[in-house]
Protein backbone atom coordinates (compact mmCIF):
# COMPACT_ATOMS: atom_id res chain seq x y z
CA UNK A 1 0.00 0.00 0.00
CA UNK A 2 1.33 3.43 -0.96
CA UNK A 3 1.19 6.17 1.66
CA UNK A 4 -0.22 9.41 0.36
CA UNK A 5 2.03 12.45 0.80
CA UNK A 6 0.86 15.86 2.04
CA UNK A 7 2.94 19.03 1.99
CA UNK A 8 2.12 21.95 4.27
CA UNK A 9 3.57 25.31 3.24
CA UNK A 10 4.07 27.19 6.49
CA UNK A 11 3.33 30.91 6.21
CA UNK A 12 4.68 31.70 9.68
CA UNK A 13 1.71 30.40 11.66
CA UNK A 14 1.77 27.91 14.53
CA UNK A 15 -1.57 26.42 13.38
CA UNK A 16 0.45 24.24 10.97
CA UNK A 17 1.03 21.83 13.87
CA UNK A 18 -2.72 21.40 14.35
CA UNK A 19 -3.16 20.80 10.62
CA UNK A 20 -0.31 18.31 10.65
CA UNK A 21 -1.76 16.40 13.61
CA UNK A 22 -5.14 16.18 11.86
CA UNK A 23 -3.56 14.84 8.65
CA UNK A 24 -1.12 12.30 10.12
CA UNK A 25 -3.59 9.39 10.32
CA UNK A 26 -4.16 9.73 6.56
CA UNK A 27 -0.96 11.13 5.04
CA UNK A 28 2.78 11.22 5.44
CA UNK A 29 3.14 14.92 6.28
CA UNK A 30 6.01 17.23 5.36
CA UNK A 31 6.11 20.84 6.57
CA UNK A 32 8.31 23.39 4.85
CA UNK A 33 8.72 27.14 5.12
CA UNK A 34 6.94 28.98 2.32
CA UNK A 35 10.33 30.30 1.14
CA UNK A 36 11.69 26.80 0.53
CA UNK A 37 9.40 25.67 -2.28
CA UNK A 38 12.18 25.86 -4.87
CA UNK A 39 14.11 23.23 -2.89
CA UNK A 40 11.19 20.79 -2.88
CA UNK A 41 9.79 18.64 -5.69
CA UNK A 42 6.08 19.40 -5.47
CA UNK A 43 5.30 16.50 -7.82
CA UNK A 44 6.10 14.14 -4.92
CA UNK A 45 3.00 15.27 -3.01
CA UNK A 46 -0.61 14.21 -3.44
CA UNK A 47 -1.91 17.21 -1.49
CA UNK A 48 -0.52 20.70 -0.94
CA UNK A 49 -1.88 22.72 1.95
CA UNK A 50 -1.32 26.46 2.15
CA UNK A 51 -1.31 27.44 5.82
CA UNK A 52 -2.79 30.48 7.50
CA UNK A 53 -0.47 33.34 8.25
CA UNK A 54 -0.25 36.74 9.90
CA UNK A 55 0.03 38.93 6.84
CA UNK A 56 -1.82 39.76 3.62
CA UNK A 57 -1.70 37.55 0.51
CA UNK A 58 0.35 40.18 -1.31
CA UNK A 59 3.12 39.65 1.26
CA UNK A 60 3.70 36.18 -0.22
CA UNK A 61 4.23 36.73 -3.97
CA UNK A 62 6.28 33.53 -4.32
CA UNK A 63 3.38 31.41 -3.07
CA UNK A 64 0.92 33.17 -5.36
CA UNK A 65 3.29 32.51 -8.29
CA UNK A 66 3.63 28.88 -7.20
CA UNK A 67 -0.16 28.44 -7.18
CA UNK A 68 -0.34 29.74 -10.75
CA UNK A 69 2.19 27.12 -11.89
CA UNK A 70 0.55 24.07 -10.28
CA UNK A 71 -1.19 21.66 -12.63
CA UNK A 72 -5.00 21.76 -12.54
CA UNK A 73 -5.20 18.19 -11.25
CA UNK A 74 -3.01 18.90 -8.18
CA UNK A 75 -5.05 18.85 -4.96
CA UNK A 76 -4.56 22.13 -3.07
CA UNK A 77 -6.24 23.29 0.13
CA UNK A 78 -5.91 26.86 1.33
CA UNK A 79 -6.72 27.71 4.94
CA UNK A 80 -7.49 31.37 5.73
CA UNK A 81 -4.51 33.20 4.16
CA UNK A 82 -3.94 30.16 1.94
CA UNK A 83 -7.45 30.46 0.46
CA UNK A 84 -6.93 34.19 -0.06
CA UNK A 85 -3.74 33.45 -2.03
CA UNK A 86 -5.56 30.89 -4.19
CA UNK A 87 -8.24 33.51 -4.87
CA UNK A 88 -5.65 36.12 -5.87
CA UNK A 89 -3.71 33.67 -8.04
CA UNK A 90 -6.88 33.06 -10.04
CA UNK A 91 -7.70 36.78 -10.46
CA UNK A 92 -10.20 36.90 -7.60
CA UNK A 93 -10.50 39.88 -5.30
CA UNK A 94 -9.46 39.83 -1.66
CA UNK A 95 -10.41 42.89 0.31
CA UNK A 96 -10.75 44.02 3.88
CA UNK A 97 -14.30 44.46 5.14
CA UNK A 98 -15.21 47.57 7.13
CA UNK A 99 -16.01 45.48 10.25
CA UNK A 100 -14.44 42.18 11.35
CA UNK A 101 -16.78 39.22 10.81
CA UNK A 102 -14.42 36.34 11.56
CA UNK A 103 -16.42 33.60 13.23
CA UNK A 104 -19.69 35.57 13.06
CA UNK A 105 -22.74 35.30 10.85
CA UNK A 106 -22.72 37.86 8.05
CA UNK A 107 -24.04 38.47 4.57
CA UNK A 108 -20.46 39.33 3.52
Amino acid sequence: MTTMQALILDHDDSFVWNISAWLKPYFKVTIIDHQDTKKTNLDDFDLIILSPGPKAPTDYPDTIHLIKTLPDQKAVLGICLGMQMITMAHQGVVQELPHPVHGKRSLF
